[in-house]
């Protein structure tokens, strides 16, 4: 998975989210320092949205790996009800969407069942 930067929503700064060769995903600031480790299942598949789940101009991270969704929030947990277990392996990452700038968010994922799932 290729480095990514991310905004931290309380300073503005950027910070690298990554994920590592065992499936670790790190969260590390603007000094390098490694904010959070969380191991996960599998490779990551999307890049990372960030998205204001709660509307309340706070920042989580969004993404897919084969057969789950993540919403992930700033300290490293799950955000309620995630992940969620896809209804068939992904084949490809996440596509996101906000049409009318409301934060109404809309993820689209084509499963290894040739359909595509849209969770809202």
């Amino acid at each position: 998975f290729k480095p990514q930067l991310v905004i931290n929503h309380n300073t503005n700064k950027k910070e690298i989210i990554l994920q590592d060769e065992k499936n670790n995903l790190y969260l590390i600031n603007s000094a390098g320092r490694i904010l959070w480790k969380l191991h996960l299942q599998e490779k990551i598949m999307s890049k990372i949205y960030q998205i204001d789940f709660y509307k309340n101009r706070k920042l989580q991270y969004l993404f897919n790996t084969r057969t789950k969704l993540y919403l992930i929030d700033r300290n490293g947990n799950f955000v309620e009800h995630y992940p969620i277990t896809l209804r068939s392996p992904a084949t490809n990452g996440i596509a996101v969407f906000d049409y009318e700038n409301t934060k109404e968010y809309r993820i689209f994922v084509a499963g290894k069942d040739k359909h595509v799932y849209l969770y809202d």
